[in-house]
């Protein structure tokens, strides 16, 4: 019976290749005879389709124009389509998350009108997300200036000055950390008055930021956030010595303010308190991504600083893939 099937198929097969008889009949035949055979059907490689196109009559060779796509123009296109549909969610994500800061800052400006509450923060990797509440004014900054201080020994250090040099009854390198984890004054001072504190100023300034280091050192919380951008990003310093600032800030030790708002991510923060006056401003690395958060404040608490940067933070968390 299977070989009566084959003959049959063979017949059939051949008055195709002779343009006869009836092309819808021909085809229907030979598929129904393959069913019923049990013959498998597999693709037909490339040598016997160009045969086949070669040899058989002008009216099959009009079925050998149709040009079908291969499997990686298929693949290729499926992929540019799920591209495009997630960029599309991705700038629909975005937007509404703008527009989620743009409310929260809303809210901040609301709450802190009287201008002694600065705040301003944005997303590391999309400066279109940020938020800055009364940020263009000069504040006192407290130990926040030993950032410029910092900056003035690393860049010192970058240029050939020894982290075994003298400085008070230690080394420079003891009293770096000092500065920032303690938050020690004396090696601040110490620095100032040994390097210059207008050459600490002037070479703050030449980064494009403002800071005043008189008695009472004043700056504005975007100069302060700026600076943090340009250390985060790479653009001033060396990565060893970027390294040894994130450390150094990441282990200070008072913690109360964004380290405590922004629980379970690394903070980079240096604090700053006198009197009234309590600042914070730090590196949040957070799970979802990265941002700079930097808090001026005269006649506010710890817990005010910590509850504005757990708000920022909630909202960080929710940013689009």
């Amino acid at each position: 019976m299977t070989a009566i099937k084959i003959v049959w198929l063979w017949w059939w097969t051949s008055k195709v290749l002779s343009g006869e008889p009836s092309r819808f009949a021909t085809l229907l035949c030979t598929f129904s005879l393959v069913i019923t055979s049990g013959i498998a059907i597999t693709p037909l490689s490339s040598t016997f389709a160009d045969d086949f196109c070669n040899t058989a009559s002008p009216l099959n060779q009009q079925s050998c124009n149709v040009t079908f796509p291969t499997d990686a123009q298929v693949l290729d296109s499926n992929l540019t389509a799920v591209a495009n549909k997630r960029s599309q969610i991705n700038d629909s994500a975005g937007e509404n998350t703008s527009n989620k800061w743009q409310e929260l800052e809303q809210a901040f400006s609301a709450k802190y009108k009287d201008e002694s509450y600065a705040i301003y923060a944005e997303d590391l990797n999309n400066s279109n997300n940020k938020i800055s509440v009364n940020a263009e004014n000069t504040m006192q900054t407290a130990s926040v200036y030993k950032l410029a201080v910092a900056y003035s020994i690393l860049k010192s250090v970058a240029n050939g000055t020894s982290w075994d040099l003298p400085l008070l009854d230690t080394t420079l390198a003891f009293c770096f950390d000092q500065m920032i984890i303690e938050s020690d004054n004396e090696c601040a001072h110490a620095w100032g008055d040994q390097h210059g504190w207008q050459t600490v100023t002037n070479e703050f300034n030449q980064l494009g930021l403002d800071i005043d280091l008189t008695e009472f050192t004043t700056a504005t919380a975007t100069d302060i956030a700026e600076f943090l951008k340009k250390v985060y990003h790479g653009e001033v310093l060396n990565e060893t010595l970027i390294e040894k600032l994130l450390t150094a800030m990441s282990t200070q030790q008072y913690r109360l303010g964004i380290p405590t708002g922004a629980s379970g991510a690394r903070v980079a923060d240096k604090v700053g308190f006198m009197g009234d006056v309590l600042n914070d401003a730090g590196i949040v690395f957070g799970t979802n991504g990265d941002y700079v958060l930097v808090i001026f404040t005269d006649g506010y608490s710890w817990e005010s600083i910590a509850e504005t940067a757990k708000l920022i933070n909630s909202e960080f968390a929710h940013l689009p893939f």
